[in-house]
């Protein structure tokens, strides 16, 4: 079985997007209540997980009528949510101890703006009719623009709010025993800031770059925005304005991810790509920008979900040594990051550096082991619930924020 996400714009009337404003606004204040409380009994030096939290959903329903309206499930998944960000931060901590350059980020309370989606965890009839059935909400006008996957089962749906509207995300178990492999030809991707990808096949595909094309715009946007007085209507105006500017160049970059994955998953049946830290990366404040306008994790999980669909194999390489090995003889060539040009001394191999790297890559994911279709699912759904004390010994560092 694999994990696919499909997501549909809904319409909620008057009345319903009230509803789900105000529900967003109590699932916030919770989420914030029981930051609060573990803070507390941490430093009394208690322990507490989201399954102690979850049995006083009881007592809180009770106290507070306007929780007895949202299902029982969307409020333990807030819980959740916050048990999974104290998981986070203790794998920070133990990372840090063990000499990586991270921070471990104490969870923080969310603002009113910043929790915009409910995520309800359960097996529901959630389509009905064309249109979205939510617990305790009743059928929502959707569109759906693309049917869902043959045998696909909903295993949970989230309503988020974004800057243009209301959207639902259905997440979905996908059969994959019955799917045919594919018997396409193997290519080794490398991916690059003047070059978005290059392929072992001596193809190169320029970057889009669509944060740089609508910087100014959203410069000027910012700008306008700083005039504002804080509290007024102008101010609330132009924050939605600019909040459009960037949901549409994230759209692009999404959009062109998609598409590009999905042609080379249906070419090819094998794909290697290059296991990179992106998140070290960015750390150079010269190629910051460039590399996050690039996209390359985006790309990364549109091959995943791709590959699923088609039966072909994805597989990730060690990138150490991919630009200095030469691809003919195997011997290091060194090279700074201004030449763009592979010649190696010794074999008199000569080509461009990507191309070289995408033909390394290639190698690597060649003598690669194949995996099961659950192995190679999206690593965003390969999340396993480990149930964690709020205090480890050793594993909170004294100076981190409470």
């Amino acid at each position: 079985m694999a994990r696919l996400t499909y997501q549909y714009r809904i319409y909620p009337f008057g009345e319903q997007a009230e509803v789900l404003e105000r529900w967003l606004g109590a699932c916030q204040r919770l989420y914030n209540a029981a930051l609060e409380q573990r803070k507390l009994i941490r430093k009394m030096g208690g322990q507490m997980g989201h399954l102690e939290q979850k049995k006083q959903l009881t007592e809180v329903r009770a106290a507070f009528p306007e929780y007895n309206e949202i299902p029982c499930h969307v409020l333990q998944n807030v819980l959740l949510r916050l048990d999974r960000a104290f998981d986070n931060f203790f794998r920070r901590c133990k990372e840090r101890r063990a000499g990586k350059n991270v921070k471990p980020g104490f969870p923080h309370f969310k603002a009113r703006d910043y929790y915009r989606s409910l995520t309800c965890p359960d097996k529901y009839n959630y389509i009905r009719n064309n249109r979205l059935c939510f617990p305790k909400m009743g059928e929502i006008r959707m569109v759906i623009h693309r049917l869902l996957p043959e045998g696909a089962v909903v295993k949970t749906c989230t309503i988020a709010k974004k800057a243009d509207g209301w959207y639902a995300a259905l997440s979905l178990e996908v059969p994959t025993s019955g799917m045919p492999q594919h018997a396409g030809e193997a290519v080794g991707i490398d991916v690059g800031l003047e070059n978005f990808i290059a392929l072992s096949t001596g193809e190169m595909l320029p970057s889009p770059k669509f944060f740089r094309k609508a910087e100014h715009q959203l410069q000027r946007a910012q700008r306008v925005l700083s005039r504002r007085q804080k509290g007024s209507k102008r101010r609330a105006r132009q924050r939605d304005r600019l909040a459009l500017l960037h949901l549409r160049v994230q759209r692009q970059r999404a959009d062109f991810c998609r598409k590009l994955a999905s042609e080379l998953a249906h070419k090819y049946s094998l794909i290697a790509v290059e296991d990179l830290a992106i998140n070290n990366m960015v750390k150079n404040h010269c190629l910051s920008k460039s590399i996050l306008d690039a996209a390359w994790g985006l790309l990364i999980t549109s091959l995943e979900h791709a590959v699923i669909k088609t039966g072909s194999r994805l597989v990730k390489v060690p990138a150490y040594g991919t630009t200095i090995r030469c691809c003919v003889c195997d011997r290091d060539v060194p090279k700074t990051l201004s030449e763009r040009w592979h010649l190696c001394p010794y074999c008199g191999a000569s080509m461009p550096r990507d191309t070289n790297a995408a033909r390394n890559i290639l190698k690597l994911g060649q003598a690669m082991p194949e995996v099961t279709p659950e192995e190679r699912r999206p690593s965003a759904f390969r999340y396993k619930r480990k149930v964690r004390p709020l205090v480890e010994s050793g594993t909170v560092p004294e100076d981190a924020h409470a």
